[in-house]
């Protein structure tokens, strides 16, 4: 699919078929496309950057995607669905690369298999709230020891969801001011204190 090959056309859904292997850049841009069907899409290794920016998309499963085509890695290019706020759940595919390929998204929910990488400011400037792993906790807290310290910070918010438990994220207290003498303060799970001013 060319660059720029349905930019500005309204289209409601778009369903690739198996013998696409590119969509290039700012393909679908400014389209208000609702739904993107990777199903049949086995042999799609690249996504051009901006390739769905100006779209109204809620969700989008790219777990089929390159399956067809040996290493199973998909391509996608910087800021592909950038500020797509209705953008809410991906399914990764096998192996994801590409920076800042969901930045400014409103994304919420994260499924993936048992991944040792994601790309550099994958999430960026988004609020995760929950991220479901195909892998154990061992295997999740590598990876995620692997990503640039953003992506680790987005990671630390949300709920993590393993095959062998869940990780929760730190409870926040916050204090703003206070006039009473502390002598002890006792947390008793996981915290994080954000500590602002005491008198």
């Amino acid at each position: 699919i060319q660059p720029y090959a349905f930019d500005g056309i309204s289209i409601q859904k778009a369903y690739i078929g198996t013998y696409v292997i590119w969509i290039w850049e700012y393909a679908f841009q400014n389209t208000g496309l609702e739904v993107l069907d990777l199903t049949n899409a086995v042999r799609l290794q690249t996504i051009g950057s901006g390739c769905f920016m100006g779209t109204s998309l809620a969700e989008v499963d790219f777990s089929n995607c390159a399956t067809a085509m040996g290493n199973g890695v998909l391509k996608i290019g910087a800021q592909a669905f950038f500020n797509v706020s209705s953008f809410t759940e991906v399914t990764l595919p096998e192996t994801l690369q590409g920076v800042y390929c969901f930045q400014n998204t409103g994304m919420k929910t994260v499924n993936m298999g048992a991944m040792t990488s994601l790309p550099e400011g994958v999430f960026l400037n988004c609020t995760l709230e929950t991220v479901n792993y195909g892998g154990t906790q061992e295997q999740f807290n590598a990876m995620k020891a692997a990503c640039d310290s953003g992506t680790q910070s987005i990671l630390t918010e949300a709920t993590i969801v393993c095959t062998d438990g869940t990780i929760a994220p730190p409870v926040i207290f916050e204090v703003s001011r206070t006039d009473t003498p502390l002598s002890l303060i006792h947390i008793s799970e996981p915290t994080r204190l954000d500590v602002m001013e005491f008198g």
